[in-house]
């Protein structure tokens, strides 16, 4: 069972200075202890790239945040005069974001790239590489570096994702990454804190700081699970992501939650597609996804939906992308938490400066009105006890809502909580598939409608 932690008030000095920037000031430590405990580094090194603690590795050096890379260490093997490079991208939380349009999405010919896909194909552009160059003879100084772009090429890197935990071993999800490109194999090796600090860590050095120690010790409280190393359902419960969402967890607990949520979303994305004739030729395709700092509040949010390829959003919006999603999203933050349906532009972030025209055209349609005796989604609404919350309308964006209090539906396990979302998607594909075509054209008529008053 995941314990909830001591008083935060009881923290030491060096737990209330990590806890300004999570990530900043854990790549810092871990780049100080490599640059300057020789065991430690050696020990590092032997474990990321296979090797053992007496092989001759010369030159090591650690930057952190350089290029946007949290943690480069270079280093060369004792017969070569050749540079090699460990990017270790240090993921405190479980999201990854996502780059949209620019030079290395173009070169790949993808709309966007995850995070790690991105920091990858960035290596195969010379103005990155003379750019990463500049960058580490400047911390270095020109004449205690020798170091060329040409020395950067792909075959001398090892990629590492660290993470607060590696608990779940979940072989279709590789190393749980966002990685889509199908012409390269994914390079990205994924391990904990336990395993790449505290594994790596001896505690007899007698040369030891003391405020090294003070961080091996926060290290120990954070990152080491309460829990036993294997998947326990009822680690994800209501209860238990209150409590994070509250800063009541340590950081490997936290982990484990979000690790957990990630399986929760991929699994829900392996739905079937349905076919609905009433909206499309061709099957709404199912997508599903996890993020953490969810706003201003942080927290978890999962959705599911089905893909609606074609829908006539403004064409004021700057978005070239037509399709929209339906279906649903629990968002659990220190605010509140909700389960949601919901009706949304795939390209959230450009369909906007919408009026109130949409919005009351996509509530007659979601929700029930006095013309109506029944909800065109009367099944998905009294299933998820939906009936008594109002449609929640959004002025400038496209995303419009229905929710209700998790602790209304609750869920103790991570069963139940995937029972949950694969019942709402149950409801949801039985309401489209009864949905009239009459109701879905005049949906787009007012859509259409709204375009042209615009336009005017």
């Amino acid at each position: 069972m995941i314990v909830k932690i001591a008083n935060p008030h009881n923290q030491s000095f060096t737990g209330a200075l990590s806890s300004y920037n999570k990530e900043l000031f854990h790549s810092r430590a871990i780049g100080w202890l490599v640059n300057n405990n020789s065991i430690f580094q050696k020990k590092l090194l032997a474990n990321i790239l296979g090797l053992t603690s007496k092989d001759p590795i010369v030159e090591v050096r650690a930057f952190t945040e350089i290029a946007q890379i949290d943690i480069l260490i270079m280093y060369k093997l004792i017969e070569s005069d050749q540079y090699k490079f460990i990017h270790i991208e240090n993921k405190i939380k479980a999201s990854e974001s996502i780059i949209k349009d620019n030079k290395i999405t173009r070169k790949a010919k993808k709309t966007m790239l995850s995070q790690t896909e991105y920091y990858y194909l960035r290596l195969t552009d010379e103005d990155f590489r003379v750019k990463l160059t500049d960058a580490i003879v400047s911390a270095y100084g020109q004449d205690d570096l020798k170091v060329n772009q040409s020395d950067l090429g792909l075959e001398h890197w090892n990629f590492v994702v660290l993470k607060p935990t590696n608990h779940l071993d979940i072989a279709d999800m590789s190393s749980r990454n966002i990685w889509n490109l199908k012409d390269y194999q994914n390079p990205w090796k994924r391990m904990s804190y336990e395993e790449l600090v505290l594994g790596n860590w001896t505690s007899d050095d007698k040369n030891c700081p003391a405020s090294v120690q003070e961080y091996i010790d926060l290290l120990k409280l954070e990152f080491i699970p309460t829990v036993p190393n294997k998947f326990d359902a009822h680690n994800l419960s209501l209860v238990n992501v209150e409590l994070a969402v509250q800063n009541k967890l340590n950081t490997a607990d936290v982990s484990i939650l979000e690790e957990m949520f990630m399986k929760l979303a991929y699994e829900l994305g392996q739905l079937e597609p349905v076919l609905i004739p009433a909206i499309q030729k061709e099957p709404l395709r199912v997508e599903s996804k996890f993020l953490t700092d969810t706003g201003n509040n942080g927290g978890f949010l999962v959705e599911v939906c089905y893909i609606i390829s074609e829908f006539p959003f403004p064409q004021k919006s700057s978005s070239s992308v037509k399709e929209a999603r339906i279906g649903f999203q629990y968002e659990h933050n220190s605010a509140a938490s909700k389960m949601k349906f919901f009706f949304a532009a795939q390209d959230y972030d450009n369909v906007k400066d919408l009026d109130q025209i949409y919005n009351s055209s996509l509530q007659s349609f979601l929700d029930a009105n006095k013309d109506q005796l029944v909800s065109n989604f009367s099944r998905t609404i009294n299933e998820l006890k939906l009936s008594e919350s109002k449609f929640n309308g959004c002025r400038t964006k496209s995303f419009c809502n229905r929710s209700v209090v998790m602790n209304t539906i609750g869920y103790s396990s991570y069963n139940g909580l995937k029972d949950i979302f694969q019942n709402a998607m149950g409801n949801l594909n039985i309401d489209l598939t009864n949905l009239q075509p009459q109701i879905w054209e005049a949906l787009k008529d007012k859509m259409n409608s709204f375009k042209l008053i615009n336009e005017i």
